[in-house]
């Protein structure tokens, strides 16, 4: 089973460039077995190949990273599934991971939504799409510094928040509140537990 995240940032045009591409190819660099870019997007486009236990961080961290860009957001559809090819043993090239997240993605712009998930079932489908509505109106007022607040925090999980605050060139108490104005320990949770729900073999 793997999961597979098509994605398309929205704002493109009010950032540097240079600096948008740094971001990205380390929002690529540290997810997904493999990358395509997609031309029919103009550059706006990405598509992740991951195991499923890493599909919540992942989210978390392409929203935040492109949210740490002010103007700048990004949609995701969500497909998990079966994906092999005749080159490992099977007898034919399994895609259903990319097929769903291609569905999902197809779904986004009819249903305003940033996020949508499409698996194999439909009551999870359900689930976790009524959860996306709910986290996103969190995630979707992070703010700049509170999403690189967030960003530390995830590639330093084990620093405090003092420690991580001197990484930042800021106090514990204003590092604090990035974290509580973002609710980022719901979103850890929420995370969390679809993380062990997908491992437990749903």
């Amino acid at each position: 089973m793997k999961t597979v995240i098509t994605g398309e940032i929205i704002g493109l045009e009010r950032v540097q460039p240079v600096k948008w591409f740094d971001q990205f190819g380390a929002i690529m660099a540290r997810w997904g077995e493999e990358e395509i870019a997609w031309q029919e997007f103009g550059g706006k486009g990405f598509q992740l190949l991951l195991p499923p236990e890493q599909t919540w961080d992942a989210l978390i961290w392409i929203k935040a990273a492109v949210r740490s860009f002010q103007g700048l957001d990004v949609r995701m559809g969500v497909g998990v599934g079966e994906v092999s090819d005749p080159s490992e043993g099977n007898d034919e090239f399994h895609r259903e991971a990319f097929e769903h997240s291609l569905e999902a993605f197809g779904r986004l712009r009819p249903l305003r939504q940033f996020l949508v998930f499409k698996s194999r079932w439909l009551d999870l489908d359900k689930e976790v799409n009524l959860t996306f509505k709910l986290v996103l109106t969190i995630m979707n007022t992070w703010s700049p510094v509170s999403c690189e607040a967030i960003l530390e925090k995830m590639e330093f999980a084990h620093l405090s928040q003092k420690e991580l605050g001197v990484r930042l060139g800021i106090s514990q108490h204003a590092i604090s509140t990035r974290f509580s104005r973002a609710q980022f320990d719901i979103i850890l949770e929420w995370a969390a537990f679809y993380r062990e729900k997908l491992m437990g073999g749903i």
